[in-house]
C-alpha cells in the first residue's frame, strides 16, 4: 500500500517498497551493533552485495536508473557497509561478491563519484587481489571486477591489477577462461589506460600490461574466436554484465 505522502509526490510504489527493504537492512545491523548481546543474524558481505545488485537489477530492467533522491543514498549507505572498518566484511568477501558490488553501480548506471568513497573501488580491488581472495577466484570474478572499474571510470593501483592480471594469466586459470572473460580483460586494461593517460598527473596511475600478459592473452583470445566463430559477439563496450 503506498502511503498517501508518497502518492501525492508521484513516487513509484516498487521505490517506496525498495526505500523501505534497504532502510530496513540498515536499520538492522545498526540495533545489532549498538547492542553487544544482541543475538540478531551477523551481516555477510554477501547479503550486501546481492542487495545492491539486486535493487540495481529492477531498476535497470524497468528503465529507471541511474536511481535518484533518497534511493540513492540508500543504495550508497548499503554499499558503504562493505568497507566499514568495524565490520570487517571485506576481509571475508568472496571475489564474486567483490564482483557484483562493483558491477551493481555499473548495472545502476551510476558514476564513480557516486561510490561510497574515492577509494571504494580501490578497497575492493585491493580485497580481491589479496593472496587468500585470488586462490578462490574466477577467471570470470578477476576480469568482470576490474571490467567494472573500468567503466565507472575508479581509480585502480597498479600493484592491484598487475597481480590481477598475473592471476589472469597464470595457465591454471587461462585454460578455465572464455573468450568473454579475455576480452573483457583485455576491453578493462585499455580503459584504465585511457583513464590513466585523461588524468597523467595522478599518482594512482596505471602501469602498462607486461609484454608477456599481452603476448599469453590475444593469442588464447585469437584461438576462442576462431573456434566458435559466428556465435562470438563481444561488443567493446561489453554490457554483460548479467551474473549467476
Amino acid at each position: 500500500m503506498v502511503t498517501t505522502a508518497a502518492a501525492k509526490l508521484h513516487i513509484p510504489a516498487r521505490d517506496v517498497q525498495l526505500e523501505q527493504l534497504l532502510t530496513a537492512l540498515l536499520d538492522l545491523e545498526a540495533r545489532r551493533t549498538a547492542d553487544s548481546c544482541s543475538r540478531a543474524q551477523q551481516l555477510e558481505p554477501m547479503y550486501v552485495s546481492q542487495t545492491l545488485w539486486g535493487v540495481a537489477t529492477m531498476l535497470a530492467a524497468q528503465k529507471r536508473t541511474p536511481p535518484n533522491g533518497k534511493l540513492l543514498h540508500l543504495f550508497q549507505d548499503v554499499a558503504a557497509l562493505l568497507t566499514h572498518p568495524q565490520l570487517q566484511l571485506l576481509q571475508a568477501a568472496k571475489p564474486v561478491e567483490v564482483c557484483n558490488t562493483l558491477s551493481a553501480f555499473v548495472i545502476a548506471e551510476l558514476p564513480a563519484s557516486s561510490l561510497p568513497s574515492p577509494g571504494f573501488a580501490g578497497e575492493l580491488l585491493g580485497c580481491l587481489a589479496a593472496l587468500r581472495h585470488l586462490r578462490r577466484a574466477s577467471a570470470r570474478d578477476i576480469s568482470r571486477t576490474l571490467w567494472a572499474a573500468a567503466k565507472l571510470g575508479a581509480a585502480v593501483e597498479a600493484a592491484d591489477c598487475n597481480a590481477l592480471v598475473a592471476m589472469f594469466c597464470s595457465s591454471e586459470m587461462l585454460r578455465s577462461a572464455n573468450a568473454q572473460d579475455i576480452a573483457n580483460l583485455l576491453w578493462a586494461l585499455g580503459t584504465l589506460q585511457q583513464h590513466e593517460a585523461a588524468s597523467s598527473s595522478s599518482s594512482r596511475g596505471m602501469q602498462s600490461m607486461d609484454a608477456a600478459q599481452a603476448d599469453s592473452l590475444v593469442p588464447v583470445l585469437v584461438q576462442l574466436t576462431q573456434e566458435i566463430g559466428w556465435r562470438l559477439q563481444i561488443d567493446a563496450g561489453s554490457e554483460d554484465v548479467s551474473i549467476s
